[in-house]
């Protein structure tokens, strides 16, 4: 496994800016952005498998309020699956869902339904 020979070897991560929002000076500044490297490690990617195997199998553990703001045309994660994972929870766990958003749901044109989405969730816990 190349996690264990060479963790740190920088792979391109090929994101594609414009599959984040449906406003094209969100994903122009994200691809302007000098922080933004574009590149995964094998460790990293090693690490993040791991998480998306523990999570949900200790998911009966958080206790803590959760809110799932998931876009449906999603194209950087599967939006699908965590819904999935999110009706799963015994909790208090609230989804929202946007059938025509892309990743960045707030950062979107609509944005304004899921930030208040976000300020109701957090006023009911206040």
């Amino acid at each position: 496994m190349c996690a264990d020979l060479w963790p740190t070897l920088p792979v391109p991560a090929r994101l594609d800016a414009d599959t984040l929002s449906r406003d094209a000076a969100v994903n122009t500044a994200y691809a302007a952005d000098p922080a933004v490297h574009g590149v995964m490690t094998p460790g990293a990617w090693h690490e993040i498998q791991w998480v998306q195997r523990a999570v949900p199998a200790d998911g009966y553990r958080i206790e803590s309020p959760l809110l799932f703001l998931l876009a449906g045309e999603d194209r950087v994660v599967d939006a699908h699956l965590a819904r999935a994972f999110a009706d799963t929870l015994k909790g208090a766990v609230l989804v929202r869902w946007y059938p025509e958003m892309y990743h960045e749901v707030l950062h979107d044109p609509q944005r304004d339904a899921a930030l208040a989405d976000v300020v109701t969730f957090l006023a009911g816990r206040l």
